[in-house]
């Protein structure tokens, strides 16, 4: 327990840290918005180790990682701040919240990296693809803003597929196992410690990208 409270001090003063219930966290994410014509966000971001990754490898692109943990926040911003990067930012948020942040027609991309896919039925709308969702991300996105989702759960890409469909949305890729063959997409291939996990253990990764 003292060592969580001691990440969560360190999370609060890191200067690649937000959090949403300070009451200079939206004036913060402005001046970020106003530097940058690019941004992504990734939502349920956990550690942020695929923020981060994004982040190396566009240096002129601003990354946001959203998540409510700050004990695994703080690891991200750690990280980001031992490479040095200048483009990356946490941000401490219920996602239910963001829209009080995040303008309209300011996103360029949202990553939902193997989100809880909450396979009980009865917690459908507790998915991150759930219509109520997407329905805020098409809001927040730019003009052919593209929503990312990289799961190892077949109900969860086989939900998120119709429920897209059912917002009239359009499915650009749907490769059902991206360690199948080489796809020119090397984003995908950014991994986190929990995809590693999951192949150990013969699980496969699937890939989603649609836009509205």
């Amino acid at each position: 327990m003292r060592n969580k409270t001691k990440k969560f001090v360190e999370f609060s003063a890191s200067a690649f840290s937000i959090e949403a219930k300070n009451p200079d966290a939206k004036i913060r994410l402005e001046k970020l918005f106003a530097q940058y014509p690019k941004i992504t966000l990734e939502l349920g971001c956990g550690r942020g180790e695929y923020t981060i990754g994004l982040a190396e490898k566009y240096p002129n692109e601003l990354f946001i990682g959203v998540d409510i943990q700050g004990e695994r926040l703080w690891s991200g911003a750690k990280r980001a701040a031992d490479l040095k990067l200048t483009n990356v930012c946490f941000f401490r948020c219920l996602i239910d919240k963001l829209a009080l942040f995040i303008p309209e027609k300011s996103i360029k991309a949202i990553w939902l990296t193997f989100p809880d896919p909450f396979p009980k039925e009865k917690h459908f709308k507790r998915r991150l693809t759930y219509r109520k969702y997407l329905l805020f991300y098409q809001k927040i996105l730019k003009k052919y803003g593209v929503i990312n989702l990289k799961t190892d759960s077949p109900k969860l890409s086989e939900f998120t597929k119709k429920e897209v469909a059912f917002l009239h949305g359009e499915i650009l890729t749907d490769i059902s196992n991206i360690y199948e063959k080489q796809f020119n997409k090397e984003n995908i291939y950014i991994t986190t410690c929990f995809e590693q996990r999951q192949l150990q253990r013969d699980c496969t990764i699937k890939f989603l990208s649609f836009h509205f």
